[in-house]
């Protein structure tokens, strides 16, 4: 099995290829490639950018245009790729025979007031959720198709940990807000699921999984703990968004999700020891 990673520049490609097994091999496509990636441009997508690809491969699909405000914003440029171009991948990989691993969002889930698990019915929020689901719907009934819906994924170098600690490294107060409750899934637990998937695809009768952390958490309380474990020094204030700043995403969105542990082979990682394995090393750095 060959691993194909579609987007290998993007926050988890670049990490998914340190935890992929030594001696297994790997392709990689991005837009704008650099040495040892091929190129693949979802916008302009054609069925030679698959000559590579083969029955048995892992297709791993990560490129997309994933903010909810360009989605909304540039509707049709967004919609080439998110659906358009990936629809077009897909079914091309599929043809061939290749297994296809496609990251979607929990914006798929849409707005809960309740736990949803990954039998629950859904109801998109925005157009990038209404993209994603699309694409979801349409491959549903393959069994060489696969979606990993991902909740709010933490690591410290993810976007809000990085405001965070760069507010605490040069003194300044972090503007916070007491919204967008996500269950927080730590990025390890993503990789290792991934890896998992690859190497059991055709044991799974699921075509969803839910990507999700134990807890319910807002910006506010992830602030609050970065404070509590590993930035004493952080300042921050509690602000509430815009009410249209909620049109492209949900405010609550609690999942759980009824495999990922089995597909783990334990359970997920609360965020709270997900920060102390992220920032002990750091804290040791600074020791010395």
């Amino acid at each position: 099995m060959t691993w194909h990673i579609i987007g290998s520049t993007g926050f988890i490609a670049k990490r998914l290829l340190k935890k992929i097994p030594e001696g297994e091999a790997i392709c990689l496509y991005a837009r704008h490639p650099s040495k040892g990636e091929k190129h693949l441009d979802l916008i302009d997508f054609s069925a030679a950018d698959c000559d590579e690809i083969r029955s048995g491969d892992l297709v791993v699909l990560l490129a997309a245009v994933s903010s909810p405000n360009i989605c909304r914003d540039n509707y049709k440029d967004a919609y080439a790729v998110n659906v358009i171009g990936t629809e077009r991948l897909v079914q091309e990989c599929l043809t061939r025979g290749a297994y296809v691993l496609f990251f979607s969002s929990d914006v798929v889930v849409g707005a809960t007031k309740c736990a949803h698990n990954e039998r629950m019915p859904v109801l998109p929020v925005g157009q990038y959720g209404k993209m994603k689901h699309y694409v979801e719907k349409a491959f549903s009934d393959d069994p060489r198709f696969k979606t990993f819906r991902l909740s709010y994924v933490f690591s410290k170098e993810d976007k809000f940990m990085c405001y965070l600690r760069n507010c605490a490294d040069r003194n300044e107060t972090a503007d916070v807000f007491q919204a967008l409750y996500r269950n927080v899934v730590y990025l390890s637990d993503v990789l290792d699921a991934v890896i998992a998937l690859g190497h059991s695809f055709e044991q799974w009768s699921t075509s969803v999984f839910h990507l999700c952390g134990p807890e319910l958490l807002c910006r506010a309380d992830m602030a609050e703990m970065f404070r509590q474990l590993a930035a004493p020094e952080l300042r921050y204030t509690i602000s509430t968004p815009n009410p249209c700043f909620f049109e492209a995403r949900p405010d609550r969105i609690e999942t759980n999700s009824l495999y990922l542990d089995s597909l783990l082979g334990r359970k997920a990682t609360a965020l709270s020891t997900a920060m102390q394995i992220e920032f002990r090393q750091e804290k040791e750095i600074k020791k010395i």
